[in-house]
């Protein structure tokens, strides 16, 4: 009977068991939109001010600035003249940075799909190689400390990589999860053009915030005291005390920059690891527009969950700031900055546990429709049976697509530089009536193009890989709570995660929870929140978790 109802995958549909999608910690969605509120707020009480202050100030200094003007270009006229130039050769070579940028974003889907083991190994061998020149070349130069260091850390990686040669299946199983994952985004592109997409609201959001913080600083440091510090060599700081109405808006605004950061990051997280589950659960009943869906519930049932793991990482973020502050203005004691050197390096260490937390909570909370805490409590119970293994198992897959930023940025930065040597350097070569001045303006107009197409790259290129990186953590996340699942979605895919797991998986089971409604078992949960009410309850009967031997 179980092989039977195996063989249907989730095809089938009780209409009579079906619960409704529920909304989870739906205070903390509550709370993040009042803080977005807040922030409107703020802005709307100190902008007009700051712009009224802007337009006197506009106003006053008006005969100045055109007389300051008019000097610089009597001064040398070229250099004006130069700028405009420059501007107008340079802008098309940003747009070919931007062309071949994202160009090279899509194509690295397909280069990870194709040659996933070839660069798996060059991810583990580039850094121990790379640190071994740069430890040779310090020895040359006689700086030996330094090059101990250097070749220490480089040890470090050769080791970790020759571990990896030692079992590779760690290498055959990130390989399966890589050529597995950039098959489904190649198929559901709207993954990382989910990605993409939120580019719109951090730009908003940030333009919004921009406003809030220039114009609150302003109030406040305009009714400012000014206060005097005297160090023990006698020299005099002054600054302005802003006072603790000022300060705590202050840090209200940062910890709104932090939390809205992990809140757009976590969406699109969570927007891809539910399109990886859902193709997981129902490659052979999925629906027309599963990104849709999947960034559907990201935005309403998952999203108070989103919100309250994120603020979680905001607030360490905003701790981490504070003890970064309080080490610039600790003044000379070497005891202070020892002791804050010591918390500024617990606090990171902390922010990127939580992060890396999140990411697999997050997972938790895409593919069950779980809330936070019941998510954290179960990728707590994950990572005590299969922690050391996923966590290698996303170094190996993460290295891996992370090379596309460094290739990226390479054949970008070529192409924007060899399509923009003459046009920008030979007017300044072929006019010998320029200034020295003059010329420097096309020599700097002519490395900033490629600088800017260079970041738009790595930018591009992190955008997919971390869609890939959402993908294979979902997908090992999947198979190690539910492998009967692949089993009656794709019976020929688990049978290759089998070949490669299974003594690992008979020796280290899972033992986490299995959730289950009406008596069925896990798989029905996962059905119901990829579909909502809509979905199948129930399709098929699976072992227990762990026994796939």
């Amino acid at each position: 009977m179980a092989e039977a109802v195996l063989s249907r995958g989730y095809s089938q549909v009780d209409e009579e068991s079906k619960p409704p999608r529920t909304y989870k910690d739906v205070e903390w969605a509550f709370a993040f939109v009042a803080h977005l509120v807040g922030v409107v707020a703020i802005a709307a009480a100190f902008l007009p001010e700051l712009l009224a202050r802007s337009r006197a100030g506009a106003t006053d200094d008006a005969d100045a600035s055109a007389n300051a003007t008019a000097d610089a270009s009597a001064t040398d006229p070229q250099v004006v003249a130069a700028l405009n130039h420059a501007l107008s050769l340079s802008l098309p070579f940003v747009g070919v940075g931007i062309a071949v940028g994202l160009a090279w974003a899509v194509v690295w889907i397909t280069i990870v799909q194709a040659f996933a083991k070839q660069l798996i190994y060059v991810s583990l061998f580039a850094p121990p190689v790379f640190f071994g020149l740069t430890a040779l070349s310090l020895v040359g130069s006689g700086a030996i400390m330094p090059a101990l260091l250097v070749a220490m850390l480089g040890g470090f990686f050769l080791f970790y990589a020759l571990w990896i040669l030692r079992h590779p299946w760690r290498v055959q199983f990130a390989q399966l999860c890589l050529t597995t994952v950039s098959a489904v985004i190649k198929k559901y592109p709207g993954t990382y053009m989910a990605a993409f997409a939120s580019i719109v609201p951090a730009t908003v959001y940030h333009l919004g915030l921009f406003a809030a913080f220039t114009s609150t600083y302003s109030y406040y440091s305009t009714r400012a005291e000014t206060i005097t510090h005297v160090d023990e060599q006698g020299h005099v700081y002054k600054g302005k005390d802003i006072g603790f109405a000022g300060k705590a808006l202050m840090a209200f605004l940062a910890l709104s920059l932090y939390w809205s950061a992990q809140v757009i990051n976590n969406v699109v997280h969570v927007t891809n690891s539910g399109v990886v589950a859902t193709w997981y659960f129902m490659q052979h009943n999925m629906p027309a527009s599963p990104t849709a869906g999947s960034l559907r519930r990201a935005l309403s049932t998952s999203f108070g969950s989103i919100c309250l793991g994120s603020l979680l990482v905001a607030l360490v973020q905003l701790l981490r700031n504070a003890v970064e502050n309080a080490k610039r203005n600790s003044g000379e004691s070497p005891i202070a900055m020892v002791i804050l050197c010591c918390v500024s390096c617990f606090v990171g260490i902390l922010e990127w546990l939580l992060e890396l937390f999140n990411h697999w909570a997050f997972v938790q909370v895409a593919i069950y429709g779980k809330d936070f805490k019941t998510a954290a409590k179960d990728t707590m119970q994950l990572v005590k049976s299969k922690g050391l293994d996923g966590l290698v198992n996303m170094n190996l897959t993460g290295a891996a697509v992370g090379l596309g930023a460094t290739i990226g940025a390479l054949l970008t930065g070529g192409v924007v530089a060899l399509a923009s040597y003459h046009p920008l350097l030979s007017p300044a070569a072929q006019d010998s009536g320029l200034s020295d001045s003059a010329k420097s303006v096309y020599t700097i107009a002519f490395a900033l193009v490629i600088v800017v197409s260079v970041l738009l790259a790595i930018f591009f290129a992190s955008m997919v890989s971390s869609t890939v990186t959402s993908g294979t953590t979902t997908l090992f996340v999947c198979f190690a709570e539910d492998p009967a699942a692949l089993q009656a979605s794709n019976r020929e895919l688990h049978d290759r995660f089998e070949q490669i797991t299974a003594e690992y998986l008979a020796e280290h089971p899972y033992d986490g929870p299995m959730p289950s409604t009406n008596g069925h078992p896990a798989g029905p949960p996962v059905a119901q929140h990829m579909y909502g009410s809509g979905g199948p309850p129930h399709a098929y009967a699976v072992p227990a978790r762990g026994n796939v031997a």
